[in-house]
């Protein structure tokens, strides 16, 4: 996900100012100046950060879903599927298809996943997006998972600026990864250079804790508009 977030201005710049939204000012028992910061407000407060996360599970995503067929299936009347068998669904192939997801399928667009598209632009098929399977073995883990992600996305985009040690950025080729593996892996490390934005302040961050739920999958909620 930082690879897809400071490799493009539009996308550090544009999440820049809606986490800095969440920044306050405070003060210590002394006069001291520092900035504070409920990191559980993330979760409800930053739609482009969620969409980001989306987009970057739906580009990057590997990982298959695993079915047994209770009964014999014939689809299309081309395929015959036998009971008993373990059938495997890889998230790529419904991710990569432009019926579900646009002619531009292919490229990274960190607003595909916005409620209401631009004119001309298709809606995002929150059906086909199965990043974290679906259905009753729908991953328990997927709010502790994209809680970990997003907050430490938005505590980097916060407190650094990271820029390639080569001078430009360059997707990284991950033929290698093995099959296991749910994300795929660079072949090769990517150099960076970590710089603080503001070393003269003192960051204080909470977690306030919430009981509302984070839209992530189809399952989550409504799809409605």
């Amino acid at each position: 996900m930082l690879y897809h977030v400071y490799s493009d201005n539009r996308v550090l710049n544009d999440l820049r100012r809606e986490i800095q939204a969440l920044v306050h000012e405070q003060h210590d028992e002394v006069g001291n100046s520092f900035h504070s910061v409920d990191l559980a407000a993330i979760r409800t407060s930053c739609p482009i950060l969620m969409r980001t996360f989306q987009e970057t599970m739906r580009f990057r995503a590997a990982n298959s879903g695993l079915r047994v067929l209770i009964e014999d299936v014939r689809l299309d009347d081309r395929y015959l599927l036998k009971k008993g068998s373990m059938l495997m669904i890889p998230a790529t192939v419904q991710h990569s298809d432009a019926a579900a997801w646009g002619d531009d399928v292919g490229e990274f667009d960190y607003m595909r996943f916005a409620r209401r598209p631009t004119t001309g632009r298709k809606k995002p098929n929150r059906i086909a997006f199965c990043a974290f399977s679906g259905g009753h073995i729908l991953c328990p883990g997927r709010h502790f998972a994209s809680n970990e992600i997003m907050v430490f996305a938005a505590l980097m985009v916060l407190r650094f600026d990271v820029t390639p040690v080569k001078g430009t950025w360059v997707e990284p080729i991950c033929d290698n990864t093995p099959a296991r593996s749910g994300f795929p892996l660079p072949d090769e490390d990517i150099e960076i250079e970590l710089c603080p934005r503001d070393v003269s302040k003192k960051w204080n961050f909470t977690f306030s804790g919430s009981d509302k739920v984070m839209d992530i999958v189809a399952e989550d909620g409504s799809s409605s508009e």
